[in-house]
């Protein structure tokens, strides 16, 4: 154990704690160092509590989902004082999670950061980076939203889908600039294994021979991204280094580098204050007491929270359907006064999602592989730990393959596959997922408790077509298999699309990937500003307003770095620039109950607001106040 000499001044100076936790991590007592980074966290949070919620800001971003993150950047990154709210809490280990199993101690990684971990997440409801029962659905209630627990898939769509589905002004030409600025910073990888190698490759290798002897052609599909008709290539996930990569690694760590911005996790935001057209504060729930958060005078809300919560959000700030209003001014959730609301029943219509069909091939070529969460194969874990490489760098997709059906009334409808590795000796799985063209939509309403409830996205369009056009894709799918000797088990290659639309439709997954309930032209206008308001936006999933080609989370990220553009165009970057020079903002990433973690990037120096005497609020604690914190700390480090 380490010998560590501190003194406690009537100021903590944040110097002083650097170099602290710099003697812990050199000394190699990992444990020690991890605690210590706990009990300092809490400290940071505590100094800097107050002044959060007393000040104003130039923006607040409701959610730290892929698309919140991206909009919280590109706004601070121009200069405005920036708040992003989360009411989940850590999920990367660079984002503060500790949590992760045995083989993974000592090591800068979480669960999270492990892409052979990336179904373990799903094995239990309760998991704390899911939302649980808030909602019924899964999703990340986490830093990273979807981002954070999802596969990692990342995928240009075809410039079809923003042709057809978008409003003026969304189309394919509109999004040049978003997706360079994207991929500049995302890349994505076919190949994750940090040695550039290709691992578990036997699926790959049986379901590409049959699907070129059926006509399909090899891709690379970001390169090549409008081939969608019989096409295939290895899955790209937006993975680096052999670890699950997206917005937390890139776009939030540019963010907390500025002291225009903070990010305070364990926040819920329960509603907007509205005084008008015009947003003017939000009330927070955070440790257990409500607080009110107040914008500027030309400040900004920005609702992120998803195709689930965002509409519940504005429900809840009195903008959406009569009927559901009327529910919340009976439970005194919302003003009795209908002047007071906007009235809008697009609000949560339009809700969709993937259907998802699972089939399950046998081939004797096929090799399984089996995730283990606690014990994985020493000579795969060894090889992870020490070159982030081998087939914990895979979350078990292997391919993937893209085609269309023209309906009898003559859509075109799409559908995206994706084939996965077996945990049983020669056998494997192919997902089918119903995707751009469909019809299907459901609504998000709420429920008794007023929390977010989705029904009837799957197969629900009333002519029922949507379940035949899958079912006739389908059923070539499973011709070209078997004409290649590969047989499918759950579903009989003989069957009639009568057959297989029966079964589709009484086995559809969801796959979670929700969209449209908050879409443009309906409920939010060409710059995503919520229709009737002044100063409120949403950006995220639920503003698309049909379904994609393709996994849709690349997608939203280019929708956030669009919807930053027009937001900034609209309000005036140059005057944002003014309003936040005038606000002093001195609070940092230590807002967050969640510290970056040692040997990332938590750095902490001499231009941190602990150190700027000129700072409000940070010298309010006693030195009493300081004294127990870090008495407490040497007595869980050194006793």
């Amino acid at each position: 154990m380490v010998s560590v000499k501190f003194t406690v001044h009537d100021r903590c100076y944040i110097r002083e704690v650097s170099d602290l936790l710099k003697q812990l991590l050199e000394s190699g007592d990992t444990e020690s160092s991890m605690k210590m980074q706990s009990i300092i966290t809490v400290f940071l949070a505590s100094v800097v509590l107050a002044d959060w919620t007393t000040r104003q800001w130039d923006a607040i971003v409701v959610g730290s989902g892929p698309a919140g993150i991206i909009v919280a950047d590109r706004l601070s990154e121009v200069g405005l004082s920036t708040l992003m709210l989360e009411s989940g809490g850590p999920s990367y280990w660079i984002a503060g999670r500790l949590e992760r199993p045995s083989w993974l101690t000592n090591t800068n990684l979480s669960r999270v950061d492990v892409p052979g971990l990336y179904s373990s997440i799903f094995s239990s409801s309760s998991s704390p980076l899911l939302c649980g029962n808030r909602y019924n659905a899964f999703g990340g209630c986490t830093i990273g939203g979807g981002s954070a627990i999802n596969a990692g898939l990342y995928f240009r769509p075809p410039d079809s889908d923003f042709d057809v589905t978008f409003p003026e002004g969304w189309h394919a030409d509109s999004f040049s600039s978003a997706f360079h600025k994207l991929q500049t910073r995302i890349l994505g990888t076919s190949i994750p294994s940090a040695d550039g190698k290709v691992y578990l490759n036997s699926t790959y290798n049986v379901t590409s021979e049959f699907l070129h002897k059926a006509g399909y052609v090899k891709y690379q599909l970001n390169s090549e991204y409008n081939n969608k008709k019989k096409a295939y290539g290895r899955t790209i996930f937006d993975y680096e280094g052999g670890q699950r990569g997206g917005p937390v690694k890139t776009y939030l760590q540019s963010a907390l580098s500025r002291s225009n911005f903070a990010l305070v996790s364990g926040a819920t935001v329960v509603n907007a204050t509205r005084v008008g057209p015009k947003i003017s504060s939000i009330v927070v729930s955070y440790n257990s007491t409500t607080r009110t958060i107040v914008l500027n005078d030309r400040g900004l809300l920005v609702f992120s929270g998803g195709a689930l919560f965002s509409p519940q959000l504005l429900m809840a700030s009195a903008i959406g359907p009569e009927t559901q209003l009327g529910n919340l001014a009976g439970a005194g959730k919302i003003s009795a006064d209908r002047m007071d609301w906007i009235i809008n029943e697009a609000v949560g219509e339009n809700l969709y999602d993937n259907p998802d069909t699972l089939l399950v091939f046998e081939s004797d070529a096929v090799q399984p592989y089996t995730y283990s969460y606690e014990q994985p194969i020493v000579s795969d874990e060894k090889l992870y730990l020490s070159k982030r490489s081998g087939p914990y760098a895979y979350p078990g997709e292997t391919m993937v393959l893209f085609d269309s059906v023209v309906s009898s009334d003559n859509r075109t409808v799409a559908v995206h596959l994706s084939s996965a590795i077996g945990v049983v000796k020669g056998q494997f799985e192919i997902r089918v997922y119903g995707t751009s063209g469909l019809r299907s939509r459901g609504k998000v309403t709420l429920d008794s408790l007023f929390r977010p409830f989705q029904a009837g996205t799957l197969y629900s369009d009333p002519a029922g077509l949507d379940a035949t056009d899958v079912a006739g894709y389908i059923q070539k799918l499973l011709a070209a298999a078997s004409g290649s000797g590969i047989n499918c088990l759950n579903l009989d290659s003989t069957s009639t699309i009568t057959q297989i639309t029966e079964w589709i439709t009484s086995n559809a997954g969801q796959t979670n990937h929700w969209g449209g309930s908050c879409s443009l032209g309906t409920v939010v206008d060409t710059n995503t500003r919520v229709i009737g308001t002044d100063n409120l936006f949403v950006v995220d999933g639920s503003v698309v307003p049909g379904l994609l080609s393709v996994n849709p989370q690349m997608a939203i990220m280019a929708v956030a770095e669009l919807a930053s553009e027009k937001i900034l165009q609209l309000r005036g970057s140059s005057s944002m620039a003014v309003s936040a020079m005038s606000t002093g903002v001195q609070t940092r990433s230590i807002i967050a109950a969640t510290a970056t973690p040692l040997g990332e990037t938590f750095t902490l120096n001499a231009t941190s607001p602990l150190t700027n005497s000129h700072s409000k609020g940070y010298s309010s604690l006693s030195m009493s106040t300081v004294f127990c914190i870090f008495s407490l700390a040497f007595w869980v480090l050194f006793a």
